[in-house]
């Protein structure tokens, strides 16, 4: 619905009529001029597939019009993306949404209930859905008191394999791009998000799932024996494990962390796999050396 919306005549006009309402100047609670709000919300309730088009864009601005006229916005807009009232228009509206990459926490907020009830229409987004993912790993990352973590967790739980995959893969690269300050956002961010939202029930754990983890564990660096710990309940042979072998080395965990990198390669690699290259045999020789120089080391201290 998104992309032939933008494509759509009516869709071209929308954006145009967008611009020049954007180019007069918008801020916060000023609420929504004429003739914009008049023309805007005579799109929002018009049925043809003309307006269809024109609301999935206006959908895709709601975050801006939200902040400009929450009153307006509350009344014409946010109705929309309702998956209880009219689960077709929902979907437009969401895939409108999410085609930003981003969710004002403020909007989220203000949508709450059709905000969590997406989990359970995550295929209906489309390409959009790890879009959403991503939202609600920020969401529950924000430790904000407007969303309850008992709910998240739900949200979660409904995402299915595929959209925990995203989640698991967003915290992964939350993680790598905290770098020094990684340490800080694991204790304050990673381990908390753990405790709190992540699944309690292991229906949705899937290979994936277990590679996205994989590579959280690796980024922690320093935490990697903690980070394996607390996630090796959701460990399991990978399809294609190359990459976290790889990542594994360049990170100089074998070295560093010779138990704690064996115990990681047994779950995501398994036994019985052959033909896994030259990098598999140079992280067990490291972990080898590494074992054995801690033994010379004990038995020194003796």
């Amino acid at each position: 619905p998104y992309i032939a919306a933008i494509n759509h005549p009516v869709g071209h006009v929308t954006e145009a009529l967008l611009a020049a309402w954007r180019q007069e100047g918008v801020s916060d609670n000023q609420g929504l001029s004429e003739p914009y709000r008049a023309r805007f919300t005579a799109l929002l309730e018009g049925h043809d597939a003309c307006d269809r088009a024109a609301s999935v864009l206006l959908t895709r601005y709601a975050g801006v019009l939200y902040r400009v006229d929450s009153d307006w916005a509350e009344q014409t807009l946010l109705p929309r993306f309702d998956w209880t009232a009219n689960p077709a228009s929902a979907a437009e509206a969401w895939q409108g949404l999410l085609s930003t990459g981003r969710l004002d926490l403020n909007l989220a907020s203000a949508l709450e209930r059709p905000f969590r009830d997406t989990a359970n229409h995550y295929q209906a987004l489309g390409v959009f859905g790890d879009n959403y993912a991503a939202v609600l790993t920020s969401a529950a990352l924000a430790q904000d008191d407007r969303f309850a973590a008992g709910d998240l967790r739900k949200a979660l739980e409904a995402l299915g394999a595929e959209g925990l995959a995203h989640v698991a893969e967003t915290l992964a690269r939350g993680l790598q791009a905290a770098g020094d300050t990684r340490r800080t956002y694991d204790a304050h961010r990673i381990v908390p998000f753990f405790a709190d939202v992540w699944p309690r029930t292991h229906a949705a754990s899937s290979p994936a799932v277990a590679e996205a983890l994989g590579s959280l564990c690796i980024a922690a660096d320093e935490d990697f024996p903690a980070a394996v710990e607390l996630v090796r309940h959701w460990l399991m042979p990978v399809e294609y494990p190359y990459a976290l072998i790889h990542q594994l080395r360049e990170a100089g965990l074998c070295g560093r962390y010779p138990e704690a990198a064996k115990r990681f390669l047994g779950m995501v690699v398994g036994a019985g796999r052959h033909g896994l290259g030259r990098e598999l045999r140079a992280c067990l020789d490291e972990i080898c050396e590494a074992v054995g120089a801690a033994d010379l080391r004990m038995a020194g201290q003796r």
